[in-house]
């Protein structure tokens, strides 16, 4: 990928791919998972099969994300790899609270990428319902486990199972109005 086509895809700013493809023939997609795993929030997810016996043709795996939010009771807290896990806070409306983040850099359309190459990766339990549904006389928690909790992907490998094929896309953020000359030098989100 040049810099030209970075450079023009982040013109409006967004969440901006960057990938490299290369050839996958020797690994499988656990071994080359357990090569590059690294963090507390490492992933990987298969594709639907389209019959009970059949394998997935797309595997996504993930590590160190940019990173993450976590609900628990209304309380909600943001992780970083810089500063772990900080900043906790009460908010009203957790679900609003998750979306802004989310929406905070729209990812950039990139066809040749396909649907997925980066964004938020958890998920929600049932206890979530809590910030939704204010009952007079709720039941007692489950678990102890958060009610909710999603990273934000930093680099994604695309793993084609068809063609023995990796893809890796790093998803960088970028403000916008980013000049060109910051896109060279540093990373455009501060």
């Amino acid at each position: 990928m040049s810099f030209d086509r970075f450079r023009e895809m982040a013109a409006s700013g967004g969440l901006v791919p960057v990938w490299h493809e290369l050839l996958l023939d020797t690994d499988t997609p656990v071994s080359a998972f357990a090569k590059l795993r690294r963090g507390p929030f490492a992933f990987l997810l298969e594709s639907a099969p389209a019959g009970g016996e059949t394998w997935s043709r797309y595997t996504f795996m993930g590590t160190e994300p940019r990173a993450a939010w976590r609900l628990r009771d209304r309380t909600v807290d943001a992780w970083t790899p810089e500063a772990g896990w900080h900043g906790a806070r009460l908010v009203e409306d957790p679900l609003a609270d998750l979306e802004r983040i989310i929406t905070e850099f729209d990812a950039v359309s990139v066809p040749e990428l396909g649907a997925f190459w980066g964004g938020a990766i958890g998920y929600f339990s049932y206890d979530v319902v809590r910030a939704i549904e204010h009952l007079p006389s709720p039941p007692p928690r489950g678990m102890s486990a958060p009610d909710a909790l999603f990273v934000l992907t930093g680099a994604v490998v695309i793993i084609d199972n068809l063609r023995a094929q990796a893809r890796i896309v790093v998803g960088i953020p970028v403000r916008q109005g980013t000049d060109a000359k910051a896109l060279e030098l540093s990373d455009p989100a501060p």
